[in-house]
């Protein structure tokens, strides 16, 4: 992350309806095989539209880092997600 250790995820629902667990995670790994997770928010389908989270990720210490959208196979949202990078 060139010098960059610190995150801040924000999530916005704007329409869920599904009754199947949405997840988003941040996730972190040196050798993009073996990566770290951290969780920003779980069973966003419960949240409800307009809800809002903005979740820091510090002790970022790897070269690569991701932003994972888990849902199942059947599920439907609408959401916006956003990144931001901070050294600390």
């Amino acid at each position: 992350m060139n010098g960059d250790n610190a995150l801040l995820v924000s999530v916005v629902v704007f329409a869920s309806t599904t009754a199947n667990t949405n997840a988003v995670t941040v996730q972190q790994s040196n050798d993009l095989e073996n990566w770290a997770t951290h969780t920003v928010v779980t069973d966003l389908n419960n949240k409800g539209v307009g809800f809002w989270v903005g979740a820091n990720v510090t002790g970022i210490a790897s070269a690569y880092v991701r932003v994972k959208i888990s849902a199942a196979q059947s599920s439907t949202a609408v959401i916006s997600l956003s990144v931001n990078t901070a050294k600390l």
